[in-house]
C-alpha cells in the first residue's frame, strides 16, 4: 500500500506521521508532503492509495488542487492540529491513538 500524509509544511506532524507509520508497517510505501511547499502535490494523490491529512484546511486545498479526490474516498482528516514539533512525544501519542498504530 502507498500512504500518503500531509501538513502544511512536511517538516512536524506528517514527517512524524510516515516515520512511525513505517516502523509498524515496513511493507508500505510512505511518503510525506507540505501541501504549501511541494512543488506538484498533485503526483503524489495520484500516487497515494490512502491520503492522511492533519486537518480540514488541507484536505480542503487538497480539493482546490484536485475536486476529484472528493469522491476517491481514500482520504482521511486525522483532526491534529499545527502545534507540535517534529516527533513531539504528544504528537506521538495522538498519533498512536488516531492510526490504531
Amino acid at each position: 500500500m502507498k500512504i500518503l500524509f500531509v501538513c502544511n509544511q512536511g517538516k512536524h506532524r506528517s514527517r512524524t506521521s510516515a516515520e512511525l507509520w513505517k516502523q509498524k508497517h515496513s511493507n508500505d510505501k510512505v511518503h510525506h508532503i507540505g501541501i504549501f511547499v511541494e512543488e506538484n502535490p498533485k503526483k503524489w494523490f495520484d500516487w497515494a492509495d490512502r491520503i492522511y491529512v492533519m486537518e480540514d484546511y488541507q484536505y480542503n486545498k487538497l480539493l482546490e488542487i484536485d475536486d476529484s479526490m472528493r469522491t476517491f474516498g481514500k482520504i482521511t482528516i486525522l483532526d491534529i492540529e499545527d502545534i507540535y514539533n517534529y516527533y513531539n512525544s504528544k504528537l506521538i501519542k495522538v498519533l498512536i491513538e488516531k492510526l490504531s498504530l
